[in-house]
């Protein structure tokens, strides 16, 4: 009975701001331990929130994808996973089964759960409960106080009274996208190179991605009810450094985003001396150096009209995503080239 007294002490509340000066908007935790003036990736206000969403796309990782955002805007009414068709149907019987108060639907609930309990196969979806949200204001607290207590969701559906706009849809999907993973650095020469001539790097990716005309990427769709968003995660162009010795040359005006498009070309294997190159470093001081690429991602998103785009079309920065770089590392050592005297010194 907690949830109702939770719920008549709300609309209590509610009542007193009505008839008195209007409730303050303030941060203010909910019934799931978080606040509901905004969430993050990572805490249980947003992975309340994923639960509703339908995710797809090859990167799409159930379990969350390492990426952080911040300033999620969940919905006022802030309801909580009960459990699907037999878990939360015996979770409301076993409170409400026996002389339920009428209350909030919840004998319409009560009788919905006895249905359910018991379904074979179980029937899919979920039991969501409504608590009282202290941080929403008075027009909120009112109208989720029309809401029912408890809200039986078909897959792919939303609560009564969640209208999750498609932006915030983007947010929840670069919680759950898995970059690319680093995969090989190809040097060329591949171990050892000298002094003053260029070395050429390429790498190449890990993981499930996309590509087009050159460009990977990674992309991940979310849909709740009728609203829909694409997110994309983009690359930068490849960034290279080294270490270990006292002076190099980085050849990065031509890098793609995979680097060097050269390697295993009559241009790599002809290159002499101070030849410019498309994508690498040249030694200038002999060392054994380590060589570092970097790719950065940036997130951005579309609305769905239709089928989701299949590449990265004209889209706008997801607010608050933060997505991890991608690195590789590799060695090469760098030696002098000796003069030659033709036997005159």
């Amino acid at each position: 009975m907690q949830a109702v007294k939770r719920r008549i002490a709300a609309i209590a509340v509610l009542a007193a701001g009505l008839a008195g000066p209007a409730l303050a908007v303030s941060p203010a935790s909910a019934g799931n331990g978080t606040s509901s003036v905004g969430c993050s990736t990572g805490d249980s206000c947003t992975a309340m929130l994923q639960k509703m969403v339908t995710f797809g796309g090859r990167n799409y990782a159930p379990g969350g994808g390492g990426n952080t955002v911040v300033d999620i805007t969940p919905p006022p009414c802030l309801w909580e996973p009960l459990g699907g068709a037999h878990q939360g149907s015996q979770t409301i019987l076993a409170q409400y089964g026996t002389n339920p108060p009428d209350l909030f639907e919840i004998p319409m609930s009560v009788r919905q759960a006895r249905t359910l309990v018991s379904s074979q196969p179980e029937t899919p979806g979920e039991w969501y409960e409504l608590p009282a949200n202290p941080a929403d204001n008075a027009a909120q607290l009112q109208a989720c106080a029309a809401l029912p207590l408890f809200d039986w969701v078909p897959p792919g559906q939303a609560p009564r009274g969640v209208n999750i706009p498609p932006q915030t849809l983007a947010q929840l999907a670069v919680g759950v996208m898995r970059l690319p993973d680093a995969d090989q650095m190809i040097l060329n020469p591949a171990r050892t190179t000298y002094t003053n001539l260029p070395t050429f790097l390429r790498v190449t990716l890990g993981g499930r991605h996309y590509t087009n005309g050159g460009l990977p990427y990674a992309m991940v769709t979310a849909a709740l009810a009728n609203v829909a968003a694409t997110v994309w995660a983009v690359p930068s162009r490849l960034e290279v450094s080294a270490s270990g010795g006292a002076q190099y040359t980085p050849d990065t005006t031509n890098c793609g985003y995979l680097g060097s498009t050269e390697i295993g070309t009559a241009a790599a294997q002809n290159v002499g001396p101070g030849t410019p190159i498309d994508c690498g470093v040249t030694f200038q001081s002999p060392a054994t150096w380590q060589l570092t690429a970097t790719m950065t991602w940036r997130a951005c998103w579309a609305p769905v009209n239709g089928g989701p785009p299949p590449a990265p079309a004209a889209c706008r920065p997801v607010p608050g995503a933060q997505l991890n770089g991608t690195v590789w590392r590799n060695q090469i050592v760098a030696n002098e080239i000796q003069s030659v005297n033709n036997g005159n010194g």
